[in-house]
């Protein structure tokens, strides 16, 4: 009987840090959204662009947006800053004048998300029994809601993807711009001027 008075109070103490600690984890799981900005001259803008979207592919990151002069991509955060960087810079006549890293703490938005999605699959669940019992008069509505509801849900579920898989995957940034029709020394002799791109030269002169 003494020896169970002895290991009770251990017992107790034991109870008493299980909570404490399970907080203190809670606490620190955070997420770290990183982001990897470049701006690049190339000779090329079209075999620039295939060439980084087939290396993303091979990676196995892909391609989250591409416009004229801009380039974004996901790529493993594996191949790490100068990883990312050297193969910019391998694909031919093309010179990277300008290089960052942005490190965001997105713990709070994902909690945020996670909350919001609750509440909209929660949502679709009432329309969807709705839908159930509702006559041939309200259908067409309910319809509609259910579609803007499922459309909500699963936007919530790519923006938390999106930024649970940001330990894994860098979020790349390329702004481009063409160095065709300056790099040639027969034509243009001064060499800082052959580096300059169209959009610096018309800046100069504002």
């Amino acid at each position: 009987m003494k020896r169970i008075f002895k290991i009770f109070p251990v017992f107790l103490i034991l109870a008493a840090l299980v909570p404490a600690a399970a907080e203190q984890s809670n606490s620190s799981d955070s997420k770290e959204a990183i982001s990897l900005e470049f701006s690049v001259r190339t000779e090329s803008t079209d075999r620039f662009t295939d060439e980084m979207m087939s290396f993303a592919r091979k990676s196995g990151g892909y391609l989250v947006t591409m416009r004229s002069g801009y380039l974004e991509l996901r790529l493993p955060a594996r191949l790490g800053l100068e990883g990312v960087e050297s193969r910019i810079a391998a694909v031919p006549g093309t010179n990277v004048y300008r290089a960052s890293r942005a490190t965001e703490d997105v713990s709070g938005d994902l909690v945020d998300l996670r909350a919001r999605l609750k509440v909209a699959e929660s949502n679709l669940g009432k329309l969807r029994a709705l839908s159930r019992e509702a006559g041939m008069d309200d259908l067409l509505d309910l319809e509609r809601a259910l579609n803007r509801s499922l459309q909500e849900v699963e936007k919530l579920k790519g923006e938390i993807r999106y930024l649970e898989e940001s330990a894994t995957l860098y979020s790349v940034k390329i702004q481009i711009n063409s160095a065709r029709g300056t790099s040639d020394p027969e034509k243009v002799r001064i060499p800082w001027v052959r580096g300059l791109t169209l959009n610096q030269v018309l800046g100069g002169l504002e």
